[in-house]
């Protein structure tokens, strides 16, 4: 992945040597005893902050206003305890202070040059994640005017909603035969009489697979999780007979181009054609997919989203699904979810463009989520991360790391390389 770029309209902050969070969110945590250097893009001006000393001085009345409700004698940040080096939110403790009301110092009389103040002083209230049986409880899905939305609900069947949705991008792209790749698109069409029961499944774990299917075919990535209300996400082995049958799956949104449409007369399929690639655009068809998923729900059908695993491409359009369908943010969505399917991990590129999803549909009273770059000092790599990543799921943060850290050289880069090494050679 390289360096993230950020979009225009968004406000992001780079900190080394280790963290970087985003600048509207006083609530993160600042481990204590480090030195920032922070830079933050933003619609008009960009503006540095450095946190060095006990004093302030606000580059922008803008500025001011994020920090000037803190109070410096009630200061409470991260431990460094946490794994891997990340604080964990868990271990937050009060530390003391020295300096006065943050309020006092930040001022739009003061000069418009940089704000300085300790990391250790300065303070805000930690508002911490939610709980899963919290975001649980005051879950509740969300009424949001969609024409399209609208036009497939009074659709009574599968060939009206076909035509209702010839019109847009999810119905166009059904008939394309090679993804933007170039790779093949998947043109088989099984039924459901044609799946696998749950006993073969068993059996063929057991028997030699393919190396990429050796994985994908064990639980949790098999299993057939219920996130909300009749919203099902699995990977490919979780598409079993027996699942079709106990969840009465309606609708198969098929994320992939590889694995084959699974339709019957009681089942419709849509295929959103993409590759879990960070280079491929998958948001052109979050609109038509959730207001699809959406449909089917007020019809009272049960909708399963898979890719091949049900880790990065189906959970994108499951937080999809929720940002626009329920009152739940990105970062309470993939709480809830992670937490029903722990496996699940959107590539970055999905997430930045849940981010901007999320921007379309707001939350009232609620953070936005960020992406962030985090420049690691171990490895010395600079990662684009949403902004709860390093503090709540150091794990998936690593994860990242290792990703960008053993990414395999693409063909364009080895055969340009090549043809510089045979230049040199005939020079």
């Amino acid at each position: 992945m390289g360096t993230c770029c950020f979009a225009p309209t968004q406000e992001s902050i780079s900190l080394t040597p280790k963290h970087k969070i985003n600048a509207t969110k006083c609530s993160k945590k600042f481990p204590s005893g480090k030195q920032y250097n922070i830079k933050a893009n933003t619609n008009s001006r960009s503006k540095t902050i450095t946190y060095s000393g006990s004093n302030a001085v606000s580059s922008s009345s803008k500025t001011a206003r994020h920090f000037r409700s803190m109070d410096m004698s009630k200061m409470k940040v991260a431990s460094l305890s946490g794994e891997n080096g990340v604080p964990s939110s868990s271990t937050a403790r009060s530390l003391p202070t020295s300096g006065s009301k943050c309020s006092t110092a930040l001022t739009s009389n003061m000069p418009t040059s940089l704000l300085l103040f300790n990391a250790a002083s300065c303070s805000t209230t930690i508002s911490s994640a939610k709980s899963v049986a919290q975001i649980k409880e005051e879950f509740k899905f969300m009424d949001q005017y969609s024409p399209l939305l609208t036009l497939l609900c009074k659709a009574n069947s599968a060939e009206e909603r076909k035509l209702i949705l010839a019109n847009t991008r999810l119905g166009r792209d059904q008939t394309l035969t090679r993804s933007r790749s170039g790779a093949d698109i998947c043109s088989l069409v099984i039924s459901t009489h044609d799946l696998l029961t749950r006993r073969r499944v068993e059996k063929q774990r057991k028997g030699p697979l393919p190396p990429d299917h050796r994985t994908i075919i064990q639980p949790p990535f098999s299993n057939m999780d219920l996130i909300v209300s009749t919203i099902y996400l699995t990977g490919m082995y979780g598409l079993t007979k027996e699942n079709f049958r106990d969840c009465k799956i309606g609708l198969v949104i098929n994320a992939t181009i590889e694995y084959p449409l699974i339709r019957s007369s009681t089942v419709e399929s849509y295929r959103v054609p993409v590759e879990d690639d960070p280079d491929d655009n998958i948001s052109i068809y979050f609109e038509d997919v959730v207001d699809l998923i959406e449909s089917m729900r007020r019809n009272g059908r049960s909708t399963v989203i898979h890719c091949a695993a049900g880790v990065s491409r189906s959970a994108t359009i499951v937080l999809a699904y929720l940002l626009k369908y329920s009152n739940l943010t990105l970062h309470e969505a993939f709480i809830l979810t992670y937490a029903t399917r722990p496996c699940i991990r959107p590539n970055m590129a999905f997430f930045r463009s849940l981010t901007e999803f999320e921007r379309k549909y707001p939350k009232e009273d609620s953070n936005r989520t960020y992406m962030v770059e985090v420049k690691d000092a171990t490895t010395g790599l600079t990662v684009c991360v949403p902004d709860f990543y390093p503090e709540e799921y150091p794990l998936l943060y690593q994860k990242a790391l290792q990703k960008l850290q053993y990414k395999p050289r693409t063909p364009n880069a080895d055969s340009r390389n090549n043809n510089n090494v045979k230049n040199s050679q005939q020079k």
